[in-house]
């Protein structure tokens, strides 16, 4: 499945693969940039790189699982879990009664 996203003048095309990859690097770099900040709250290049990636990447980010979770919905039934189970896929083996989190809300 694809859809189209239109940058400076520019057609791309991505596919949901692209997509799924897009979320899951930010909620790691989330994720990363918190575990840093919950071992010390003072730590400002940390505090730095979240702002940025929450102002810069977020938007970018909930458009891209907004596409994922339409794929999950408007595609064929035999989608839907593999396509959630790419989302949640690398944090099953993380600690097993963690919350999945997924998206921008991280």
């Amino acid at each position: 499945m694809h859809a189209r996203s239109y940058s400076g003048g520019m057609e791309t095309l991505r596919t949901v693969q692209d997509d799924v990859t897009a979320v899951q690097d930010f909620t790691s770099q989330v994720r990363a940039l918190c575990a840093q900040l919950m071992a010390n709250p003072f730590n400002t290049p940390a505090a730095e790189k979240l702002l940025d990636l929450l102002l810069d990447d977020a938007p970018a980010t909930d458009l891209a699982l907004e596409r994922i979770l339409q794929a999950v919905t408007d595609g064929p039934a035999s989608n839907g879990v593999p396509l959630l189970d790419m989302l949640a896929g690398r944090y099953r083996y993380a600690a097993p009664n963690a919350p999945l989190v997924v998206g921008t809300a991280a």
